[in-house]
């Protein structure tokens, strides 16, 4: 896949995240490939697993096993998710704290502040589950690490992760 192709199949992926209204397999596989643990052919397998060997997570049914991948991707990451009055998550990067810098902020999946300190929606309507939740903040944040930073969808720079 070329990176435009790439980026076209992130944003696609962040869309379906957004439209999901709970658990869904093809998406969980959409992810994984996007983070690079399984390959493409896993797409449409009755048992999807991850180049390991592993079975691929369930990233928009079990919140235990978005945190192990929130670990593995940004290790030095703290997060907070809520339930009340909606769902949402939010990733901050501590690892400038080591350093005396002001932890930095890195995604959120439904709610974030732009420059001015101003609420700004990421999307329609929150998450459909808690799960689903810091899996958008993280495919949000991976724009950077995945090369995607500047380029723009169809409807504009509408993807963003603050």
């Amino acid at each position: 896949m070329n990176k435009i192709d790439e980026f076209k199949f992130w944003i696609a992926t962040i869309h379906a995240l957004e439209g999901a209204t709970g658990p869904d397999r093809s998406i969980d596989v959409d992810v994984a490939v996007l983070l690079g643990a399984a390959d493409e052919g896993q797409r449409g397998r009755p048992h999807p697993h991850c180049i390991d060997g592993t079975p691929i997570p369930h990233f928009t049914k079990s919140v235990e096993e978005v945190e192990a991948r929130i670990r593995r991707e940004i290790p030095d990451a703290m997060w907070e998710f809520q339930t009340e009055p909606f769902i949402d998550a939010h990733i901050v990067d501590v690892a400038p704290a080591r350093d005396g810098i002001e932890p930095e902020f890195w995604s959120a999946a439904f709610l974030t502040t732009d420059d001015l300190g101003e609420t700004v929606r990421l999307m329609e309507k929150p998450p459909a589950n808690v799960a689903i939740a810091p899996t958008l903040a993280l495919l949000r944040g991976m724009e950077e690490v995945l090369g995607f930073d500047g380029m723009e969808d169809d409807d504009g720079p509408s993807i963003t992760r603050h």
